[in-house]
């Protein structure tokens, strides 16, 4: 496996051109996302706190919602995730390496808190450099979310804020990474700097396999509850093949999709 020496301030600055340009600004949750909180959270709601699990709760508002509930989302970067925690009334985090992100995400969500759809206490936003700890005591949230951030840095640093994710979270994390398919090589497992001046020039695009997410997982008490990759296959014209980012495939892609439970 390749791993690069990685200068930190530049790929902040990397993140920052990247949300500026619009790369990464996503509207609304992901589906994986949304299945994820539906799943875990939304209908175990009360487990989460000891009561009968698999409790389908009747929730219309946020003020169905009966608990306390905090969830994070690392890596958060417009904040859509949060903003979705704080329309159930969840208590949302998001922590973002770019504070053009972070600025974005408080400007999204402030439009949401004046049209009263959520309450301004519960969509909060931070900007931490990376490799630095998350600022909350163990097990400050009840579930945590990372999507498509993981495969975005060097494996050691995903390995450190990996660590701190589990540190923080009290009971579920649901993660997504980009495949090795998705390489040109059509089995990368490593990672290199995007280097063609489009979509997140000069971030990291870290490649997994199963046995390198076993692997990530490997040093901490939890069940894996899912795991599945996701595929698409795409038929692109030869002028768009040359184009795109370095080292990523442009026919084939492939996601891994993650849901543990520590224990």
């Amino acid at each position: 496996m390749t791993e690069q020496t990685v200068d930190y301030e530049k790929e902040e600055h990397a993140w920052d051109k990247s949300y500026s340009r619009g790369d990464n600004n996503i509207l609304y949750p992901k589906d994986e996302v949304l299945r994820f909180m539906s799943k875990y959270i939304i209908k175990r709601t009360h487990s989460l706190y000891g009561g009968m699990q698999n409790t389908v709760l009747n929730i219309k508002s946020p003020d169905d919602f009966p608990l306390d509930i905090k969830g994070l989302d690392f890596g958060c970067g417009i904040g859509r995730n949060v903003i979705y925690m704080g329309e159930l009334g969840i208590k949302g985090y998001g922590i973002d390496v770019s504070s053009t992100a972070i600025a974005l995400a408080n400007s999204f969500s402030s439009s949401f808190v004046q049209k009263d759809l959520i309450e301004a206490d519960n969509v909060n936003f931070l900007k931490m450099n990376p490799g630095e700890e998350i600022p909350f005591r163990n097990s400050y949230f009840d579930f945590s979310v990372c999507d498509g951030v993981l495969d975005s840095m060097s494996h050691e640093m995903t390995k450190q804020c990996f660590g701190e994710i589990f540190r923080v979270t009290d009971r579920y994390i649901y993660f997504s990474v980009i495949g090795s398919e998705s390489h040109t090589s059509g089995n990368f497992v490593g990672e290199e700097v995007v280097t063609t001046p489009q979509h997140e020039e000069n971030t990291i695009q870290n490649y997994f396999d199963i046995d390198k997410i076993n692997d990530l997982l490997s040093p901490y008490r939890q069940n894996i509850m899912e795991l599945h990759i996701q595929k698409e296959t795409k038929e692109y014209a030869k002028q768009e093949v040359e184009t795109v980012v370095s080292g990523f495939n442009p026919n084939k892609h492939s996601r891994f999709h993650v849901t543990i439970e520590k224990y």
